[in-house]
Protein backbone atom coordinates (compact mmCIF):
# COMPACT_ATOMS: atom_id res chain seq x y z
CA UNK A 1 0.00 0.00 0.00
CA UNK A 2 1.39 3.73 -1.21
CA UNK A 3 2.29 6.05 1.26
CA UNK A 4 -0.40 7.86 -0.02
CA UNK A 5 -3.01 5.38 0.46
CA UNK A 6 -1.57 4.95 3.89
CA UNK A 7 -2.54 8.61 4.62
CA UNK A 8 -5.51 8.91 3.02
CA UNK A 9 -6.79 5.71 5.18
CA UNK A 10 -5.08 8.22 8.43
CA UNK A 11 -7.73 11.21 7.42
CA UNK A 12 -10.59 8.29 7.54
CA UNK A 13 -9.66 7.43 10.45
CA UNK A 14 -9.96 11.10 11.88
CA UNK A 15 -13.11 11.66 10.25
CA UNK A 16 -14.84 8.81 11.83
CA UNK A 17 -13.37 9.92 14.98
CA UNK A 18 -14.52 13.03 14.61
CA UNK A 19 -17.74 11.32 13.71
CA UNK A 20 -18.10 9.90 16.85
CA UNK A 21 -17.52 6.65 15.11
CA UNK A 22 -14.54 5.19 17.28
CA UNK A 23 -14.63 1.78 16.75
CA UNK A 24 -15.00 2.02 13.19
CA UNK A 25 -12.21 4.25 12.99
CA UNK A 26 -9.89 1.67 15.24
CA UNK A 27 -10.95 -1.05 12.87
CA UNK A 28 -9.72 0.99 9.90
CA UNK A 29 -6.38 2.11 11.44
CA UNK A 30 -5.92 -1.69 12.08
CA UNK A 31 -5.86 -1.82 8.04
CA UNK A 32 -3.01 0.47 7.90
CA UNK A 33 0.50 -1.83 7.40
CA UNK A 34 2.72 0.56 8.50
CA UNK A 35 3.41 1.74 12.26
CA UNK A 36 4.31 5.04 11.12
CA UNK A 37 0.58 5.64 9.40
CA UNK A 38 -1.06 4.05 11.93
CA UNK A 39 0.23 5.34 15.02
CA UNK A 40 -0.47 8.45 13.19
CA UNK A 41 -4.51 7.32 13.11
CA UNK A 42 -4.27 6.38 16.68
CA UNK A 43 -3.03 9.86 17.52
CA UNK A 44 -6.16 11.26 15.85
CA UNK A 45 -8.73 8.75 18.01
CA UNK A 46 -6.63 9.78 21.22
CA UNK A 47 -7.31 13.35 20.49
CA UNK A 48 -10.78 13.44 19.79
CA UNK A 49 -11.54 10.98 23.06
CA UNK A 50 -9.90 13.58 24.43
CA UNK A 51 -12.47 16.59 23.27
CA UNK A 52 -15.22 14.28 24.33
CA UNK A 53 -13.69 14.29 27.83
CA UNK A 54 -12.58 10.97 28.02
CA UNK A 55 -9.46 11.64 29.40
CA UNK A 56 -8.25 7.93 31.13
CA UNK A 57 -8.70 6.47 26.93
CA UNK A 58 -6.98 9.39 25.53
CA UNK A 59 -4.25 9.22 27.60
CA UNK A 60 -3.99 4.92 27.67
CA UNK A 61 -4.14 5.19 23.64
CA UNK A 62 -1.01 7.43 23.52
CA UNK A 63 0.62 6.03 25.64
CA UNK A 64 0.29 3.10 23.32
CA UNK A 65 2.15 4.69 21.11
CA UNK A 66 5.38 3.70 19.46
CA UNK A 67 6.38 5.61 16.28
CA UNK A 68 9.42 7.88 16.52
CA UNK A 69 9.65 10.50 13.82
CA UNK A 70 12.61 11.45 11.54
CA UNK A 71 13.76 14.37 14.22
CA UNK A 72 13.34 12.06 16.95
CA UNK A 73 10.16 13.01 18.17
CA UNK A 74 7.81 10.00 19.54
CA UNK A 75 4.27 10.36 18.13
CA UNK A 76 2.95 9.49 22.07
CA UNK A 77 4.42 12.90 23.01
CA UNK A 78 3.23 14.81 20.11
CA UNK A 79 -0.07 13.60 21.28
CA UNK A 80 -0.14 14.19 24.36
CA UNK A 81 0.97 17.68 24.11
CA UNK A 82 -1.85 18.13 22.01
CA UNK A 83 -4.13 16.42 24.52
CA UNK A 84 -2.77 18.83 27.44
CA UNK A 85 -4.07 22.08 24.56
CA UNK A 86 -7.42 20.25 24.68
CA UNK A 87 -7.92 19.67 28.55
CA UNK A 88 -6.64 23.27 29.39
CA UNK A 89 -9.01 24.46 26.32
CA UNK A 90 -11.40 22.59 28.24
CA UNK A 91 -10.61 23.47 31.66
CA UNK A 92 -9.63 20.74 33.05
CA UNK A 93 -6.02 21.91 33.96
CA UNK A 94 -5.85 18.99 36.59
CA UNK A 95 -5.74 16.69 33.91
CA UNK A 96 -2.74 18.49 32.38
CA UNK A 97 -0.82 18.29 35.22
CA UNK A 98 -1.43 15.25 35.69
CA UNK A 99 -0.24 14.28 32.30
CA UNK A 100 2.19 16.43 32.83
CA UNK A 101 3.89 15.26 36.01
CA UNK A 102 2.92 11.04 35.53
CA UNK A 103 3.45 10.80 31.08
CA UNK A 104 6.49 13.67 30.14
CA UNK A 105 10.03 13.67 30.10
CA UNK A 106 11.59 17.07 32.11
CA UNK A 107 12.86 18.16 28.40
CA UNK A 108 9.26 18.79 27.11
CA UNK A 109 8.50 21.33 30.50
CA UNK A 110 10.00 24.17 28.43
CA UNK A 111 6.74 23.50 25.43
CA UNK A 112 4.44 22.44 28.00
CA UNK A 113 4.52 25.26 30.30
CA UNK A 114 3.15 28.30 28.53
CA UNK A 115 -0.26 25.91 27.88
CA UNK A 116 -0.07 25.07 31.79
CA UNK A 117 0.20 29.15 32.70
CA UNK A 118 -3.12 29.21 30.90
CA UNK A 119 -5.15 26.63 33.39
CA UNK A 120 -3.89 29.69 36.65
CA UNK A 121 -2.62 26.37 38.71
CA UNK A 122 1.05 28.90 39.09
CA UNK A 123 1.87 26.55 41.71
CA UNK A 124 2.52 23.66 39.48
CA UNK A 125 4.03 25.75 36.93
CA UNK A 126 6.43 27.18 39.68
CA UNK A 127 7.33 23.83 40.88
CA UNK A 128 8.19 22.21 37.67
CA UNK A 129 10.34 25.13 36.84
CA UNK A 130 12.45 24.66 39.96
CA UNK A 131 12.71 21.12 38.58
CA UNK A 132 15.09 22.54 35.82
CA UNK A 133 18.82 21.98 36.10
CA UNK A 134 20.69 24.39 36.94
CA UNK A 135 22.30 25.45 34.17
CA UNK A 136 19.25 26.82 32.37
CA UNK A 137 19.09 28.84 35.35
CA UNK A 138 22.71 30.15 34.90
CA UNK A 139 22.08 31.62 31.37
CA UNK A 140 21.15 35.48 31.30
CA UNK A 141 18.15 34.20 28.92
CA UNK A 142 16.43 32.12 31.89
CA UNK A 143 13.95 30.02 30.50
CA UNK A 144 11.49 32.01 28.40
CA UNK A 145 8.38 30.60 30.12
CA UNK A 146 9.51 33.16 33.17
CA UNK A 147 8.23 36.50 31.56
CA UNK A 148 4.56 34.92 30.74
CA UNK A 149 4.09 33.27 33.99
CA UNK A 150 4.98 36.55 35.88
CA UNK A 151 2.58 38.97 33.29
CA UNK A 152 -0.45 36.22 34.22
CA UNK A 153 0.12 36.03 38.09
CA UNK A 154 0.44 39.96 37.93
CA UNK A 155 -2.88 40.38 36.38
CA UNK A 156 -4.07 37.76 39.09
CA UNK A 157 -2.76 39.70 41.61
CA UNK A 158 -0.03 36.99 42.49
CA UNK A 159 2.79 39.26 44.00
CA UNK A 160 3.30 37.74 47.05
CA UNK A 161 3.44 33.88 45.37
CA UNK A 162 6.05 35.54 42.83
CA UNK A 163 8.49 36.94 45.55
CA UNK A 164 7.98 33.36 47.16
CA UNK A 165 8.97 31.52 43.74
CA UNK A 166 11.98 33.83 42.85
CA UNK A 167 13.42 33.18 46.17
CA UNK A 168 13.34 29.20 45.87
CA UNK A 169 15.13 29.68 42.17
CA UNK A 170 18.56 27.79 43.05
CA UNK A 171 21.14 29.92 41.45
CA UNK A 172 21.72 33.36 42.38
CA UNK A 173 22.18 34.63 38.70
CA UNK A 174 18.72 33.10 37.78
CA UNK A 175 17.21 35.04 41.02
CA UNK A 176 18.55 38.61 38.98
CA UNK A 177 17.52 37.76 35.94
CA UNK A 178 14.33 36.69 37.44
CA UNK A 179 13.82 39.76 39.30
CA UNK A 180 14.74 41.99 36.11
CA UNK A 181 12.17 40.03 33.70
CA UNK A 182 9.72 40.83 36.44
CA UNK A 183 10.61 44.45 36.33
CA UNK A 184 10.03 44.35 32.61
CA UNK A 185 6.55 42.76 33.10
CA UNK A 186 4.96 44.88 35.83
CA UNK A 187 6.38 48.12 33.74
CA UNK A 188 4.27 46.74 31.12
CA UNK A 189 1.49 46.66 33.68
CA UNK A 190 1.83 50.12 34.71
CA UNK A 191 3.03 49.33 38.17
CA UNK A 192 5.92 51.47 38.31
CA UNK A 193 6.14 51.36 41.96
CA UNK A 194 6.40 47.30 42.48
CA UNK A 195 9.23 47.39 39.38
CA UNK A 196 11.27 49.40 41.32
CA UNK A 197 11.51 47.21 44.03
CA UNK A 198 12.07 44.68 41.51
CA UNK A 199 14.69 46.30 40.65
CA UNK A 200 16.06 47.28 44.05
CA UNK A 201 16.02 43.20 45.00
CA UNK A 202 18.22 42.46 41.49
CA UNK A 203 20.41 44.92 42.71
CA UNK A 204 21.22 43.46 46.31
CA UNK A 205 21.93 40.02 44.43
CA UNK A 206 24.86 41.61 42.20
CA UNK A 207 27.57 40.92 45.02
CA UNK A 208 28.59 37.55 44.86
CA UNK A 209 28.54 36.82 41.04
CA UNK A 210 31.37 37.05 38.92
CA UNK A 211 32.34 40.32 37.33
CA UNK A 212 31.87 39.44 34.06
CA UNK A 213 27.95 38.35 34.97
CA UNK A 214 27.90 41.37 37.40
CA UNK A 215 28.26 43.88 34.30
CA UNK A 216 26.07 41.92 32.44
CA UNK A 217 23.23 42.38 34.76
CA UNK A 218 24.07 46.10 35.56
CA UNK A 219 23.46 46.97 32.01
CA UNK A 220 20.02 45.25 32.09
CA UNK A 221 19.00 46.88 35.43
CA UNK A 222 20.20 50.65 34.13
CA UNK A 223 17.74 49.66 31.08
CA UNK A 224 14.88 49.17 33.36
CA UNK A 225 15.77 52.19 35.63
CA UNK A 226 15.73 54.52 32.76
CA UNK A 227 12.19 53.07 31.49
CA UNK A 228 11.27 54.00 35.21
CA UNK A 229 12.63 57.65 34.67
CA UNK A 230 15.72 57.14 36.60
CA UNK A 231 18.13 58.11 34.14
CA UNK A 232 20.89 59.29 37.30
CA UNK A 233 20.31 55.88 38.79
CA UNK A 234 20.78 54.37 35.40
CA UNK A 235 24.04 56.32 34.40
CA UNK A 236 25.73 54.92 37.78
CA UNK A 237 25.11 51.81 37.02
CA UNK A 238 26.72 51.61 33.29
CA UNK A 239 29.74 53.60 34.85
CA UNK A 240 32.74 51.20 34.53
CA UNK A 241 31.00 48.77 32.05
CA UNK A 242 32.28 47.94 28.51
CA UNK A 243 30.20 49.68 25.56
CA UNK A 244 28.04 47.02 23.83
CA UNK A 245 25.32 47.34 21.69
CA UNK A 246 22.76 46.67 25.09
CA UNK A 247 24.85 49.37 26.90
CA UNK A 248 24.75 51.98 23.36
CA UNK A 249 20.97 51.07 23.98
CA UNK A 250 20.67 52.03 27.31
CA UNK A 251 22.75 55.35 27.12
CA UNK A 252 19.80 56.43 24.27
CA UNK A 253 17.00 55.71 26.53
CA UNK A 254 19.08 57.83 29.88
CA UNK A 255 19.41 60.62 27.53
CA UNK A 256 15.66 59.98 26.12
CA UNK A 257 14.82 60.30 30.01
CA UNK A 258 16.84 63.41 30.35
CA UNK A 259 15.36 65.55 27.31
CA UNK A 260 11.71 64.45 28.46
CA UNK A 261 12.71 65.78 32.12
CA UNK A 262 13.77 69.12 30.19
CA UNK A 263 17.57 67.91 31.79
CA UNK A 264 19.16 69.57 28.34
CA UNK A 265 22.70 70.41 30.65
CA UNK A 266 22.72 67.01 31.64
CA UNK A 267 23.01 65.52 28.22
CA UNK A 268 25.59 68.74 27.40
CA UNK A 269 27.80 66.92 30.20
CA UNK A 270 27.52 63.40 29.25
CA UNK A 271 28.74 64.61 25.50
CA UNK A 272 31.39 67.01 27.01
CA UNK A 273 32.32 63.96 30.39
CA UNK A 274 31.79 60.66 27.70
CA UNK A 275 33.28 61.10 24.61
CA UNK A 276 32.54 58.22 23.24
CA UNK A 277 28.73 59.27 23.71
CA UNK A 278 28.86 62.84 22.21
CA UNK A 279 27.52 61.09 19.15
CA UNK A 280 24.24 59.71 20.76
CA UNK A 281 24.03 62.92 22.94
CA UNK A 282 24.02 65.24 20.49
CA UNK A 283 21.67 62.97 17.42
CA UNK A 284 19.06 63.08 20.43
CA UNK A 285 19.56 66.50 21.14
CA UNK A 286 18.99 67.43 17.40
CA UNK A 287 15.89 65.60 17.62
CA UNK A 288 14.81 67.30 20.95
CA UNK A 289 15.58 70.66 19.28
CA UNK A 290 13.96 69.75 15.63
CA UNK A 291 10.24 68.47 17.84
CA UNK A 292 10.47 71.39 20.16
CA UNK A 293 11.36 74.06 16.67
CA UNK A 294 14.22 75.36 18.49
CA UNK A 295 16.02 76.21 15.23
CA UNK A 296 18.85 78.06 16.23
CA UNK A 297 19.60 75.24 18.70
CA UNK A 298 19.04 72.25 16.10
CA UNK A 299 21.48 74.52 13.57
CA UNK A 300 24.15 74.19 15.73
CA UNK A 301 23.32 70.63 17.29
CA UNK A 302 23.63 69.63 13.20
CA UNK A 303 26.88 71.47 12.95
CA UNK A 304 28.59 69.59 15.51
CA UNK A 305 27.40 66.11 14.44
CA UNK A 306 28.86 67.22 11.03
CA UNK A 307 31.81 67.91 13.03
CA UNK A 308 31.75 64.52 15.38
CA UNK A 309 30.74 62.00 12.99
CA UNK A 310 31.03 62.96 8.72
CA UNK A 311 30.30 59.58 7.78
CA UNK A 312 27.52 58.95 9.86
CA UNK A 313 26.22 62.34 9.51
CA UNK A 314 23.70 61.91 6.62
CA UNK A 315 21.94 59.22 8.63
CA UNK A 316 21.49 61.43 11.61
CA UNK A 317 20.40 64.16 9.34
CA UNK A 318 17.88 61.67 7.65
CA UNK A 319 16.50 61.00 11.22
CA UNK A 320 16.14 64.75 11.96
CA UNK A 321 15.00 65.69 8.19
CA UNK A 322 12.25 62.79 9.01
CA UNK A 323 10.66 64.53 12.21
CA UNK A 324 10.50 67.52 10.26
CA UNK A 325 8.46 65.58 8.07
CA UNK A 326 6.36 64.02 9.75
CA UNK A 327 5.44 67.23 11.93
CA UNK A 328 4.06 68.60 9.32
CA UNK A 329 7.74 71.11 8.80
CA UNK A 330 7.68 68.94 5.39
CA UNK A 331 9.57 71.87 3.44
CA UNK A 332 11.58 72.65 6.41
CA UNK A 333 13.09 68.58 5.71
CA UNK A 334 13.98 69.30 2.36
CA UNK A 335 15.73 72.74 2.61
CA UNK A 336 17.87 71.17 5.58
CA UNK A 337 18.82 68.58 3.68
CA UNK A 338 19.70 70.42 0.39
CA UNK A 339 21.59 72.63 2.47
CA UNK A 340 23.80 70.51 4.42
CA UNK A 341 23.94 67.56 1.79
CA UNK A 342 24.05 69.59 -1.92
CA UNK A 343 25.17 65.79 -3.11
CA UNK A 344 21.66 65.05 -2.49
CA UNK A 345 20.84 66.50 -6.22
CA UNK A 346 23.06 64.17 -7.44
CA UNK A 347 21.28 60.72 -8.14
CA UNK A 348 23.88 58.35 -8.31
CA UNK A 349 24.91 59.44 -4.85
CA UNK A 350 21.36 59.53 -2.55
CA UNK A 351 21.35 55.82 -2.80
CA UNK A 352 24.55 55.63 -0.82
CA UNK A 353 23.54 59.40 1.53
CA UNK A 354 21.38 57.37 4.36
CA UNK A 355 18.50 60.16 3.21
CA UNK A 356 16.54 57.74 1.40
CA UNK A 357 13.88 57.40 4.45
CA UNK A 358 12.87 61.40 4.57
CA UNK A 359 12.88 61.90 0.56
CA UNK A 360 10.74 58.92 0.55
CA UNK A 361 8.49 60.06 2.87
CA UNK A 362 8.35 63.67 1.16
CA UNK A 363 7.35 62.15 -1.97
CA UNK A 364 4.84 59.56 -0.69
CA UNK A 365 3.55 62.51 1.65
CA UNK A 366 3.30 64.68 -1.71
CA UNK A 367 1.26 61.83 -3.65
CA UNK A 368 -1.59 61.49 -0.71
CA UNK A 369 -1.72 65.21 -1.23
CA UNK A 370 -2.18 64.42 -4.99
CA UNK A 371 0.72 66.38 -5.45
CA UNK A 372 1.88 64.84 -9.11
CA UNK A 373 4.44 67.42 -9.88
CA UNK A 374 6.30 67.08 -6.45
CA UNK A 375 5.95 63.37 -6.36
CA UNK A 376 7.96 63.71 -9.80
CA UNK A 377 10.71 65.95 -8.66
CA UNK A 378 11.76 63.92 -5.71
CA UNK A 379 11.78 60.61 -7.90
CA UNK A 380 15.12 61.07 -9.16
CA UNK A 381 17.26 61.52 -6.13
CA UNK A 382 16.04 57.95 -5.27
CA UNK A 383 17.83 54.47 -6.12
CA UNK A 384 15.76 52.31 -8.08
CA UNK A 385 14.56 50.15 -5.59
CA UNK A 386 13.37 53.18 -3.34
CA UNK A 387 11.42 54.40 -6.08
CA UNK A 388 9.63 51.21 -6.39
CA UNK A 389 8.71 51.47 -3.09
CA UNK A 390 7.45 55.38 -3.36
CA UNK A 391 5.66 54.20 -6.61
CA UNK A 392 3.91 51.65 -4.61
CA UNK A 393 2.51 53.93 -1.65
CA UNK A 394 1.65 56.68 -4.62
CA UNK A 395 -0.09 55.23 -6.45
CA UNK A 396 -1.99 53.53 -3.53
CA UNK A 397 -2.28 56.86 -2.64
CA UNK A 398 -3.92 58.33 -5.84
CA UNK A 399 -6.35 55.38 -5.81
CA UNK A 400 -7.80 56.24 -2.63
CA UNK A 401 -8.45 59.42 -3.95
CA UNK A 402 -10.01 58.48 -6.80
CA UNK A 403 -7.76 60.15 -8.96
CA UNK A 404 -6.59 57.28 -11.82
CA UNK A 405 -4.69 59.22 -14.29
CA UNK A 406 -2.52 60.17 -11.94
CA UNK A 407 -2.15 56.22 -10.88
CA UNK A 408 -1.46 55.37 -14.45
CA UNK A 409 1.10 57.56 -14.97
CA UNK A 410 2.73 55.95 -12.07
CA UNK A 411 2.11 52.43 -13.04
CA UNK A 412 3.52 53.04 -16.75
CA UNK A 413 6.74 54.88 -15.14
CA UNK A 414 9.72 52.72 -15.90
CA UNK A 415 10.66 51.99 -12.49
CA UNK A 416 7.48 51.02 -11.56
CA UNK A 417 6.90 46.84 -10.85
CA UNK A 418 4.73 45.33 -13.72
CA UNK A 419 2.25 43.86 -11.31
CA UNK A 420 1.57 47.30 -9.95
CA UNK A 421 -1.04 47.46 -12.99
CA UNK A 422 -2.99 45.33 -11.62
CA UNK A 423 -4.76 47.84 -8.69
CA UNK A 424 -4.75 50.10 -11.00
CA UNK A 425 -6.60 47.84 -13.54
CA UNK A 426 -8.79 47.11 -10.96
CA UNK A 427 -9.76 50.47 -9.56
CA UNK A 428 -10.32 51.55 -13.52
CA UNK A 429 -13.00 48.24 -14.11
CA UNK A 430 -14.87 49.56 -11.19
CA UNK A 431 -14.83 53.12 -12.22
CA UNK A 432 -16.42 51.45 -15.76
CA UNK A 433 -13.19 52.20 -17.36
CA UNK A 434 -13.01 48.69 -18.95
CA UNK A 435 -11.25 49.60 -21.95
CA UNK A 436 -8.33 50.90 -20.28
CA UNK A 437 -7.94 48.22 -17.96
CA UNK A 438 -8.25 45.92 -21.05
CA UNK A 439 -5.41 47.18 -22.38
CA UNK A 440 -3.47 46.87 -19.27
CA UNK A 441 -4.08 43.01 -19.19
CA UNK A 442 -2.68 42.41 -22.49
CA UNK A 443 0.30 44.52 -20.96
CA UNK A 444 0.50 41.95 -18.22
CA UNK A 445 -0.29 39.12 -20.65
CA UNK A 446 2.73 39.90 -22.80
CA UNK A 447 5.16 41.42 -20.59
CA UNK A 448 4.63 39.37 -17.45
CA UNK A 449 3.02 36.39 -18.14
CA UNK A 450 3.51 35.18 -14.64
CA UNK A 451 0.85 37.81 -13.31
CA UNK A 452 -2.29 36.77 -15.18
CA UNK A 453 -3.90 34.58 -13.14
CA UNK A 454 -3.51 37.63 -10.39
CA UNK A 455 -4.47 40.21 -13.17
CA UNK A 456 -7.64 38.49 -14.72
CA UNK A 457 -8.80 37.68 -10.77
CA UNK A 458 -8.54 41.59 -10.17
CA UNK A 459 -10.56 42.11 -13.05
CA UNK A 460 -12.86 40.08 -13.53
CA UNK A 461 -14.53 40.20 -9.84
CA UNK A 462 -16.17 43.65 -10.74
CA UNK A 463 -17.11 42.77 -14.21
CA UNK A 464 -18.89 40.00 -12.99
CA UNK A 465 -20.44 42.07 -10.37
CA UNK A 466 -21.34 44.76 -12.81
CA UNK A 467 -22.72 41.96 -14.87
CA UNK A 468 -20.56 41.83 -17.56
CA UNK A 469 -20.51 38.36 -18.03
CA UNK A 470 -19.22 37.86 -21.61
CA UNK A 471 -16.27 40.08 -21.14
CA UNK A 472 -15.21 38.27 -17.91
CA UNK A 473 -15.40 35.21 -19.74
CA UNK A 474 -13.33 36.12 -22.77
CA UNK A 475 -10.73 36.95 -20.27
CA UNK A 476 -11.18 33.52 -18.15
CA UNK A 477 -10.99 32.07 -21.07
CA UNK A 478 -7.27 32.90 -21.66
CA UNK A 479 -6.14 30.76 -18.75
CA UNK A 480 -4.68 27.37 -18.34
CA UNK A 481 -6.95 24.91 -16.79
CA UNK A 482 -5.17 25.36 -12.99
CA UNK A 483 -5.34 28.42 -12.89
CA UNK A 484 -8.53 28.82 -14.18
CA UNK A 485 -9.54 26.63 -11.56
CA UNK A 486 -8.26 28.52 -8.98
CA UNK A 487 -9.60 31.92 -10.49
CA UNK A 488 -13.12 30.62 -9.71
CA UNK A 489 -12.65 29.31 -6.00
CA UNK A 490 -11.11 32.88 -5.22
CA UNK A 491 -14.03 34.07 -7.25
CA UNK A 492 -16.18 31.81 -5.21
CA UNK A 493 -14.45 32.44 -1.67
CA UNK A 494 -14.11 36.48 -1.51
CA UNK A 495 -16.79 38.12 -4.36
CA UNK A 496 -19.91 39.17 -3.82
CA UNK A 497 -20.65 37.84 -7.32
CA UNK A 498 -24.12 36.19 -7.64
CA UNK A 499 -24.47 32.45 -7.12
CA UNK A 500 -26.05 32.46 -10.68
CA UNK A 501 -23.46 34.34 -12.49
CA UNK A 502 -20.80 31.83 -11.01
CA UNK A 503 -23.13 28.47 -11.83
CA UNK A 504 -22.97 29.83 -15.36
CA UNK A 505 -19.33 30.29 -15.65
CA UNK A 506 -18.60 26.76 -13.96
CA UNK A 507 -20.95 24.85 -16.77
CA UNK A 508 -19.55 26.50 -19.57
CA UNK A 509 -15.81 26.58 -18.69
CA UNK A 510 -14.90 23.67 -16.55
CA UNK A 511 -14.93 19.76 -16.85
CA UNK A 512 -17.65 17.55 -14.60
CA UNK A 513 -14.35 16.47 -12.30
CA UNK A 514 -13.54 20.61 -12.00
CA UNK A 515 -17.80 21.30 -11.65
CA UNK A 516 -17.65 18.88 -8.69
CA UNK A 517 -14.64 20.50 -6.63
CA UNK A 518 -16.47 24.33 -7.81
CA UNK A 519 -19.89 23.40 -6.66
CA UNK A 520 -18.90 21.96 -3.21
CA UNK A 521 -16.61 25.03 -3.06
CA UNK A 522 -20.00 27.04 -3.66
CA UNK A 523 -21.65 24.92 -0.74
CA UNK A 524 -19.62 26.21 1.74
CA UNK A 525 -20.01 29.75 0.13
CA UNK A 526 -23.47 29.87 0.49
CA UNK A 527 -24.07 28.28 3.47
CA UNK A 528 -23.92 31.05 5.83
CA UNK A 529 -27.14 32.65 3.74
CA UNK A 530 -29.25 29.61 2.86
CA UNK A 531 -28.55 25.33 4.40
CA UNK A 532 -31.12 24.38 1.52
CA UNK A 533 -28.53 26.05 -1.79
CA UNK A 534 -25.46 24.74 0.14
CA UNK A 535 -27.08 21.30 0.72
CA UNK A 536 -28.06 21.30 -3.22
CA UNK A 537 -24.72 22.11 -4.33
CA UNK A 538 -23.50 19.57 -2.24
CA UNK A 539 -25.16 16.80 -3.95
CA UNK A 540 -24.37 18.15 -7.29
CA UNK A 541 -20.77 17.84 -6.39
CA UNK A 542 -21.48 14.21 -5.24
CA UNK A 543 -23.65 13.34 -8.27
CA UNK A 544 -20.64 14.34 -10.73
CA UNK A 545 -18.01 12.82 -9.25
CA UNK A 546 -20.32 9.23 -9.25
CA UNK A 547 -20.91 10.09 -12.58
CA UNK A 548 -17.26 11.36 -14.03
CA UNK A 549 -15.08 9.64 -11.34
CA UNK A 550 -11.16 11.01 -11.68
CA UNK A 551 -9.50 7.91 -13.87
CA UNK A 552 -6.33 7.44 -11.17
CA UNK A 553 -7.71 6.17 -7.98
CA UNK A 554 -5.80 7.96 -5.66
CA UNK A 555 -7.04 11.30 -6.98
CA UNK A 556 -10.70 9.68 -6.76
CA UNK A 557 -10.33 8.93 -3.22
CA UNK A 558 -8.78 12.35 -2.55
CA UNK A 559 -11.59 13.97 -4.13
CA UNK A 560 -14.14 11.56 -2.19
CA UNK A 561 -12.29 13.47 1.22
CA UNK A 562 -12.45 17.06 0.34
CA UNK A 563 -16.15 16.06 -0.10
CA UNK A 564 -16.28 14.58 2.80
CA UNK A 565 -14.84 17.41 4.25
CA UNK A 566 -17.28 19.63 2.76
CA UNK A 567 -20.47 17.44 4.30
CA UNK A 568 -19.05 18.19 7.65
CA UNK A 569 -18.45 21.03 7.29
CA UNK A 570 -22.15 21.98 6.62
CA UNK A 571 -23.43 19.19 8.64
CA UNK A 572 -24.42 16.73 6.80
CA UNK A 573 -23.26 13.21 8.46
CA UNK A 574 -24.62 11.09 6.43
CA UNK A 575 -23.34 12.56 2.99
CA UNK A 576 -20.08 12.29 5.01
CA UNK A 577 -20.50 8.58 6.08
CA UNK A 578 -21.64 7.52 2.58
CA UNK A 579 -18.75 9.18 0.92
CA UNK A 580 -16.21 7.90 3.69
CA UNK A 581 -17.53 4.20 2.78
CA UNK A 582 -16.56 5.27 -0.92
CA UNK A 583 -13.51 6.35 -0.26
CA UNK A 584 -12.12 3.18 2.00
CA UNK A 585 -13.86 0.80 -0.91
CA UNK A 586 -11.48 2.64 -3.19
CA UNK A 587 -8.37 2.56 -2.03
CA UNK A 588 -9.11 -1.29 -0.31
CA UNK A 589 -9.79 -1.98 -4.16
CA UNK A 590 -6.55 -0.36 -5.53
Amino acid sequence: MSKIQQEQLSQIVGFWATLGEIEQARQIAATIPSQQYRDLALSKIATHLATQGEFEAALALADSLEYVGMQGWPVRDQTLLKIIGVVVALDAPEVAVTIVQQYLEPYWYPYVLPVLIESQDYKFVQNTLLKLPQEIWESPSAPPVISPLFEAMIQQGEMSQIWAFIDLIPSQNGQIWAFIALADELLEAGDQEVAEEAIQRAEGRLSGVSDREQETAQVRIAGVQAKLGNPDEAMGLLTGTEDDLESIEVYREIVAQWLLQGREEAVLALATDYPEQAVISWEKLAEYYAKTEQWGKLEGAIATLQQLDASNFPFALDNIALILAQTGQEDRAWQLIQTHIPEVENTQRVEYLGLSQTVEYLAVARAKQGNLTGVIELLPRLSQMNQQGVLNQAIGAFLSRQEYQKALTFAQHPNTPIRLLIPVAEALTKNGDIETALQLVEQIQQDAPSYSLAMIQSVSRPLLEQGEEETALALIETLDDFPKTNLLINLIRFSEIPPDRLERLIEQLYTPIEQARLFAEMAIAVEQHTSDNAHAYLKRSVQLIENHPPAETEAHSKFLLELTRTAMELGDTTTAKQLLDQAFSVISNQ
